[in-house]
């Protein structure tokens, strides 16, 4: 029944000629979930390396910190970012062109997002730090300007690709984008493009690692003295 309607919509918008939006949609769909497969397969193969330097380093000192602590960091991060940028409005083609600008804002503060997936995703919290990590990777890497219009997709790109780097989840992109309230091609393709604006880089040194456990570590103990 549900294949019958499909092919009645698609004669509909044919008659009105749509019909080569419709195709080209259908393409991409195709397409993106075809490379979202092999993204996947390599980042599978790829990520021992990583994860041999975060069991390596001091990760112990993380079980010290909650998982509260670790999101309030992020969101205070990236909402000084969105605060120095209120006033930096992109054009009309910068809009169009970048997927993950978006006009219809989620309901919800950045720590409220983060909370939400980290909820529904179970994101383990070394995972979260990397999430951080790659975002300012990808800010770095491309001199991108951080919005309210364009954060809350940056973030669930990262966490999508943070979980499949770093841990053994399976959680599957269509429910994922039910988490960050997107349709599946959307998702898709921030996934892909936050890929590919980092270069295929996922890999974090201990480096990058220990200084931000050592940044949470002071904010920790700051949180732990006025109690």
């Amino acid at each position: 029944m549900g294949f019958f309607f499909f092919f009645q919509y698609f004669f509909f918008l044919v008659l009105k000629h749509e019909y080569n939006n419709i195709l080209i949609k259908i393409i991409k769909f195709f397409i993106i979930n075809k490379i979202i497969i092999i993204m996947e397969l390599e980042i599978s193969n790829c990520s021992n390396e990583t994860n041999d330097v975060l069991e390596e380093s001091s990760l112990n000192n993380f079980f010290y910190i909650k998982t509260e602590y670790i999101i309030s960091y992020i969101s205070e991060y990236i909402n000084t970012l969105i605060e120095q940028n209120k006033n930096k409005k992109p054009d009309k083609q910068t809009r169009k062109n970048d997927v993950f600008y978006s006009k219809k804002i989620p309901n919800l503060t950045i720590k409220e997002y983060l909370v939400r997936i980290r909820k529904y995703s179970d994101i383990e919290d070394l995972t979260l730090i990397c999430v951080f990590i790659y975002i300012k990777k990808f800010i770095e890497k491309n001199n991108y300007i951080i919005l309210i219009n364009n954060i809350y997709r940056i973030i669930l790109a990262a966490c999508t690709i943070a979980i499949k780097f770093h841990e053994d989840s399976n959680y599957k992109n269509l429910y994922i984008a039910k988490i960050g309230g997107l349709d599946l091609l959307t998702m898709n393709k921030i996934e892909y493009y936050f890929y590919v604006l980092l270069n295929f880089d996922l890999n974090i040194n201990e480096e990058d690692f220990k200084k931000i456990e050592n940044e949470l570590l002071i904010e920790n103990k700051k949180i732990i003295e006025k109690y």
